[in-house]
């Protein structure tokens, strides 16, 4: 249990991280 836990955390903060660098990229092409 605690492993899945960590994993969707993992994926969350990736996820998370991939959604702030597109919209970074946006705004300097902006």
């Amino acid at each position: 249990m605690g492993f899945f836990i960590y994993f969707a955390l993992f994926v969350f903060s990736v996820i998370k991280l991939d959604i702030i660098g597109k919209t970074g990229v946006k705004a300097r092409i902006i």
